[in-house]
């Protein structure tokens, strides 16, 4: 079915805010393709939905341009309401982004828990709970989460993750990584059991990477249930 020209233009003002946007931060490769799988998904789920009458053309408008307007503000969220808002979330979680991961992969997993000895899928468990954790602090996004498609949803994870990872990042002055596992040998040796089995010593390596952090965050299985 071929797309009503407003609606078009509406993903066409998605897909251009979030093409500046890449350029502007030079955001991996891999989460550039993430989001670019979800808009087509979005289109698609939308598409059918007006076709048997779930919505109306105008209601589809209206989630895409609230899907823009959630996303651009996740996105460039440094210095904004919602930025404020999850910085302060995330400095009463803990104080880096190692510190975080470790006290989270304890929360889900138990008090004996390794961030390092965690399955892949249990990894992105700890990430998608950190970033549903500090969405859930602003109303004004959860409510637009309870009227969109399941891939709207994950568009917005996608960006809400791609916000929190640079807040928490900022916390200590500590470079990022290129994947999870460059410094596994090094933080497992010197981490700490009581937190998760990552150290928060200054200096250190964030122990994943945005991609593997953003990207991990929306690819569960069981994602739909916390959305």
């Amino acid at each position: 079915m071929k797309q009503e020209p407003i609606i078009e233009h509406a993903f066409q003002l998605l897909i251009t805010d979030f093409s500046n946007s890449n350029t502007l931060m030079n955001l991996d490769s891999v989460i550039k393709s993430l989001f670019e799988k979800y808009i087509f998904q979005f289109s698609n789920e939308l598409e059918l939905s007006i076709e048997i009458g779930r919505i109306s053309k105008l209601e589809a408008t209206s989630q895409i341009y609230d899907i823009r307007t959630a996303t651009m503000d996740f996105i460039h969220s440094t210095g904004s309401g919602i930025g404020r808002i999850i910085k302060q979330y995330l400095q009463q979680t803990g104080n880096s982004f190692n510190d975080i991961i470790g006290k989270k992969t304890i929360e889900l997993f138990g008090p004996t828990a390794n961030y390092f000895s965690l399955s892949p899928d249990q990894k992105n468990t700890v990430f998608e709970d950190i970033v549903f954790s500090c969405s859930l602090q602003s109303y004004k996004y959860q409510a637009i989460r309870t009227r969109v498609s399941q891939s709207g949803k994950k568009l917005v994870q996608l960006a809400a993750g791609i916000s929190v990872y640079m807040i928490a990042t900022s916390l200590k002055s500590i470079q990022p990584i290129g994947s999870n596992t460059d410094y596994l040998g090094v933080l497992s040796a010197i981490g700490s059991k009581a937190n998760g089995g990552i150290s928060t010593a200054m200096g250190l390596p964030n122990c994943v990477s945005m991609a593997d952090f953003v990207c991990g965050s929306v690819m569960r299985d069981k994602q739909e249930s916390f959305w």
